[in-house]
This record gives C-alpha cells, sequence and structure tokens, in this order.
C-alpha cells in the first residue's frame, strides 16, 4: 500500500497531525467504499463545521466523521466525539440538508477511527454512532 509505505519511510513523528488525518480520511474512504458506500463530497465546509465525508450507504444520507490518531496513548479516538461536538455535527447536518433541498431522506451518523500502531493501522467503524434524536 503506498499510503502505508509512505508513513512508515516517514515515520509517524515527523508527520504534522493535519497529515495523519488527511491520511486517516483517504484510508476511510477506500474503507467505505469497499462496503459498498458512494462517496458523494468530502471535506465539505459549512459555517461552523467540516464535514469529513458525506456518502450514500443504500437509501441513507451519511455524514461520517474520521477520527485518526498517530496512537491510543490519548485514548481511543471513538471517545473523542464530545456531546459538544455531536451537537454541531448535528446542525451541521441541518444546515446541509436544507441547503441543498434534501427532503424523506433517512440520515445517519457514522464514525470511522483509524489508529496507527508501528507502521500499521487499525480501522474501526461506528455505524449509527448518536441520532440527531
Amino acid at each position: 500500500m503506498r499510503l502505508f509505505g509512505l508513513l512508515k519511510k516517514l515515520g509517524f513523528d515527523r508527520l504534522s497531525r493535519r497529515d495523519i488525518g488527511k491520511s486517516g480520511e483517504r484510508i476511510a474512504v477506500k474503507f467505505l467504499k469497499r462496503k459498498g458506500f458512494k462517496i458523494l463530497e468530502r471535506n465539505v465546509r459549512l459555517s461552523f463545521k467540516e464535514f469529513d465525508i458525506i456518502a450514500m450507504d443504500n437509501e441513507y444520507l451519511v455524514f461520517v466523521e474520521v477520527k485518526t490518531a498517530a496512537s491510543d496513548s490519548y485514548g481511543h479516538p471513538s471517545e473523542w466525539i464530545s456531546p459538544y461536538k455531536r451537537k454541531h455535527l448535528i446542525n451541521g447536518a441541518r444546515l446541509y440538508l436544507n441547503r441543498n433541498k434534501i427532503e424523506n431522506t433517512p440520515v445517519r451518523f457514522d464514525v470511522v477511527t483509524i489508529v496507527f500502531d508501528k507502521g500499521n493501522y487499525e480501522i474501526g467503524y461506528l455505524p449509527d454512532a448518536f441520532s440527531a434524536d
């Protein structure tokens, strides 16, 4: 895997948090495509939030948050989505739906986690991680 080789060659200590995050997003996109998702958009900026990935999974419009870490020394990335962050994601999704005039489409919030460890990585997937209710 070219990305894997680059990360291993460079060493994680030389990569910025942004580089690690972008690498995680690329891995997440490949992972979701293998699961049959249709990727609609990436890095969608709204006034106060950026969505990492917006995709379709069968009839669901899915807002995917990708959390990537160089290690799990600060806890697992799945633990990093606070109630405040969830509220931002939900409000951002409502804005996205309104701006794009999307109605009568079920919405879901998924989380993909990537944890790098000594040149390898582990992917975690949390479908329907939280709801707007």
